[in-house]
């Protein structure tokens, strides 16, 4: 709470909210001892050191809380904060801003990690965190002679967060289901930079071509974002993706199957099919805090699951301004 601007305080009083007692936190009733040359009351109304004269008035509009904040305005990679090491931090008295500036990307480029994590506070502070920018995890690798990769979390809150999301935050999507070795197609990799099965390499910030043979297009890394058009499979070339990376051609037949298409953002990856003939097919990359699609025909190795958008931790979100968001909250 902060003091009134304005009227009567009080040092100290049974119920009154504008005393200094209150306002210092101590505990109901009010009325203690209390002295205008203690240090705890002189810090509160800003004025100098022990003896130095000052009125009343010097206590209008104070606050016992610490107003801090903390901004991202450079691309950062498994971004980490403690809150309790902002400079000025008051535990339980805090009340911390955390903003992403617009066009900051604060990311994940590993499936171990979230792209922002938040710790520390205590029961007390206020904890709000504004993005103008892109929250976003790393997508899972597409899957060949292996199950496919889940996508991680964007957010991991410690503690009760009020949410001003002015842009994106989404979690990793899952790579495509691909096939068994030497008899298909690796599926796409997730959006926010998956590997695509099959020796498909990943973009950090933009979906890459699967290369000849079969190999799935990379996910792609910008929010919404493009995923990476599969490799060349004989005569039949994989279909790119939309934020996930797209599934290889089949490498064995030339009458062949196609790998599915990426999820579009949020959109879960296709499942891969055939055109004609006979042969196998990865599944696309998920989009966005979605899944990937599987192989064509069942029996593959699995899709992997999108990541949570925000992965609350037993805590909660109180939503000032909702903006995209894609993936679970949960």
């Amino acid at each position: 709470m902060t003091m009134p601007s304005s009227g009567a305080l009080n040092m100290g009083d049974t119920s009154s909210p504008v005393s200094v007692n209150f306002e210092l936190g101590k505990a109901y009733p009010y009325k203690q001892t209390v002295s205008m040359d203690d240090a705890a009351v002189r810090t509160l109304a800003g004025v100098g050191g022990s003896g130095t004269a000052w009125n009343m008035n010097s206590l209008y509009g104070k606050s016992n809380r610490a107003t801090l904040s903390y901004v991202y305005s450079a691309n950062t990679a498994n971004a980490s904060l403690n809150v309790t090491s902002i400079s000025g931090y008051v535990s339980g008295k805090s009340d911390i801003t955390i903003t992403v500036n617009s066009g900051v990307y604060v990311y994940s480029n590993s499936t171990g990690n979230a792209g922002l994590v938040l710790t520390g506070g205590a029961s007390g502070d206020t904890i709000t965190l504004v993005n103008n920018g892109y929250i976003q995890g790393a997508g899972g690798a597409g899957g060949f002679g292996a199950n496919a990769g889940s996508g991680s979390a964007a957010l991991s809150i410690g503690f009760n967060t009020s949410l001003t999301n002015n842009s994106y935050i989404g979690g990793g999507g899952g790579g495509g289901g691909g096939c068994f070795t030497g008899s298909g197609t690796g599926g796409g990799g997730g959006a926010g930079g998956g590997n695509g099965g099959n020796s498909g390499s990943n973009g950090a910030f933009a979906g890459s071509t699967g290369g000849n043979g079969g190999s799935a297009g990379g996910g792609g890394g910008i929010m919404p974002g493009t995923g990476g058009a599969g490799g060349n499979g004989f005569s039949t070339v994989g279909q790119g993706g939309g934020a996930g990376g797209g599934g290889g051609g089949y490498n064995y037949k030339s009458n062949s199957g196609q790998g599915g298409d990426g999820g579009s953002a949020g959109n879960i990856g296709s499942d891969g099919y055939l055109i004609s003939g006979s042969g196998l097919a990865g599944g696309g990359g998920g989009g966005w805090g979605a899944s990937g699609g599987a192989a064509y025909p069942s029996g593959g190795y699995l899709a992997g699951a999108g990541g949570n958008a925000i992965s609350l931790n037993g805590n909660s979100v109180t939503y000032l301004t909702t903006g995209t968001i894609y993936g679970a909250v949960a």
